[in-house]
């Protein structure tokens, strides 16, 4: 065995450089823990709001990394205006555009034209307003300064080159 000695700092007794590198990291390998959590919270109140009432498992879907076919939606079985609505996840995408879904009414009747019309102009409105939502809580994960602040509430130690020191 060898034993090794080496200085740990806190995220204040590093250089700039090292604090950006330290930063740098840490943003590479957050996993974004809640945004799942905190993105449903913030459908339930959503859905609420729009009179929309889930009655089958709801699950959220999302790709949020500034690429081609990004997005957000969600799929279950829920009433809405005396409707009850089934969506479901379809293709390999996750926006508003990649589902389908069937409405029918109260005598389980198909329902008009003008409340598809109605029911996807509203579902798509709360998923671009979902996938805003989760872009703006990575923004806010990765600011550099929240990050920081991050660092030092928690205590972390970094080697002098900024690297964590777990």
């Amino acid at each position: 065995m060898e034993t090794r000695t080496f200085n740990v700092y806190s995220f204040d007794e590093l250089s700039k450089f090292a604090q950006d590198k330290a930063i740098t990291r840490y943003i590479e390998g957050n996993e974004m823990e809640f945004l799942s959590d905190d993105m449903g919270y913030w459908l339930d109140d959503r859905l609420e709001k729009e009179g929309i009432k889930e009655i089958g498992k709801l699950k959220i879907y999302y790709s949020l990394s500034c690429s081609q076919g990004d997005g957000a939606m969600f799929e279950g079985e829920f009433e809405w205006k005396g409707n009850l609505v089934s969506i479901s996840q379809d293709g390999r995408y996750y926006h508003f555009n990649s589902k389908k879904f069937d409405i029918t009414d109260i005598c389980d009747e198909k329902a008009s034209d003008e409340t598809y019309k109605e029911f996807n102009s509203l579902y798509t409105e709360i998923c671009k307003d979902m996938e805003k939502y989760g872009y703006a809580y990575i923004d806010n994960e990765n600011d550099h300064d929240n990050v920081a602040e991050n660092l030092r509430i928690n205590g972390y130690m970094f080697t002098e080159d900024g690297t964590i020191n777990y």
